[in-house]
């Protein structure tokens, strides 16, 4: 099959995966319109913090100590610098429904900057490659879901995405960036990683200076030292230990030490893949996105990250003469997946009394995080095959 033919075929499943989960989703919505959202509980958390109130003792306290405010759910919370910073999302200082609407508007505001940025880095790559881009974000379900959560995950995501394609000519804007997605450092931190080992100092000690004074600024909102803040949010049981705990969740029975452990796998895979790795442009970021995936705990709101990595399948794609067509499967399987992985994760949520069916989920996504990473591994040798030759 000639490369045009590919391209096509890419764009339709692409677009017709989108349509289809996105159908899925209406549907579901429909059924679940008593959903509470985490745009509630995060906002709870904002607005204490405002209110002079350190929110992570009063965690699924009922009554709540603001009534007006409400209570913050059980397992819910944010980094210390998140309870400053998630104003950005979650406006407390702004009524309840104008805040949310400013949520859904931003959303749209962020993914359609995050589609013209990386079309633009894509089509400096090749100009097929751009039409690819285009389509992966034409409503994708993965981010869809994550504003029916009423999460920034996908908004992180894209953040992440914009800092892979502008970190070489604004690296301080990358910074200020990088930062803010560091509201889910669960998330953004394999980029951190990436980042020091690229040298790329300005961009870290940049995003260290906003979530450093968003963190003092926390401190000195609610009256509680810095370090007891940290200390409050890793003692918060943020998900319960019912989600996904890192690569290694079904070999490991402590969630912690699961974290813990797959964060360890998480970083050496970050490092074999940048010493291996034979050229450095946006695409090249892709061991970042993997390794977000399935280095820590997860309630499936960072899937959209893997965009990266199918884009860069469907950029090897037009460029291999011999093996076009397993590119192409590697491609369709990194976006179809993240799609089905968003499934799991809202099943997961929803059934989350039910045992059995978090087993099913928390295997099914072990099993795929360990495909993304040979997938990954391929790609990694492909470029360096083809530098060797």
């Amino acid at each position: 099959m000639s490369r045009d033919r590919f391209l096509t075929a890419s764009v339709a499943i692409i677009l017709l995966s989108n349509v289809l989960f996105d159908a899925l989703l209406w549907i579901l919505r429909k059924m679940t319109p008593t959903l509470v959202t985490d745009f509630q509980g995060q906002r709870a958390l904002c607005a204490y913090t405002l209110r002079g109130i350190d929110p992570y003792p009063q965690i699924g306290i009922e009554p709540p100590l603001l009534p007006d405010v409400g209570s913050i759910p059980m397992f819910f919370g944010t980094s210390p610098w998140g309870l400053t910073l998630n104003n950005l999302f979650y406006p407390a200082f702004l009524p309840f429904e104008l805040a949310q609407n400013y949520f859904w508007e931003l959303n749209a505001v962020v993914l359609l900057m995050t589609a013209l940025v990386l079309y633009e880095a894509s089509k400096e790559t090749d100009a097929r490659l751009g039409r690819i881009a285009l389509a992966l974000f034409a409503l994708p379900a993965p981010f869809v879901l994550a504003v029916w959560y009423g999460n920034a995950g996908g908004m992180i995501c894209c953040l992440l995405l914009i800092c892979c394609a502008i970190c070489d000519r604004r690296p301080v804007l990358t910074g200020i960036l990088l930062g803010v997605a560091m509201i889910k450092p669960q998330t953004a931190l394999p980029f951190c990683i990436l980042f020091l080992f690229q040298r790329r100092f300005k961009i870290l000690l940049t995003a260290a200076a906003i979530d450093i004074g968003a963190w003092l600024m926390a401190s000195a909102l609610t009256g509680t030292n810095p370090i007891t803040l940290m200390i409050e949010m890793l003692d918060a049981n943020i998900g319960g230990g019912m989600m996904f705990s890192g690569l290694l969740s079904l070999f490991v029975d402590e969630p912690m030490r699961s974290i813990y452990l797959s964060m360890t796998v998480g970083v050496i895979f970050i490092v074999v893949l940048h010493y291996r790795s034979t050229e450095q442009n946006f695409l090249s970021m892709y061991p970042a996105c993997v390794a977000a995936i399935f280095w820590s705990y997860s309630t499936g709101n960072e899937i959209f990250i893997l965009i990266l990595p199918a884009l860069n399948c469907f950029r090897i794609m037009l460029e291999d003469n011999v093996e076009r067509l397993q590119w192409f499967w590697a491609g369709i399987f990194f976006y179809s997946v993240l799609m089905f992985l968003q499934v799991l994760a809202m099943s997961c949520n929803a059934f989350a009394l039910n045992p059995s069916l978090i087993t099913v989920c928390v295997t099914l996504r072990v099993c795929f995080c360990f495909v993304f990473i040979a997938i990954a591994l391929c790609i990694n040798q492909h470029h360096f095959d083809r530098i060797a030759h």
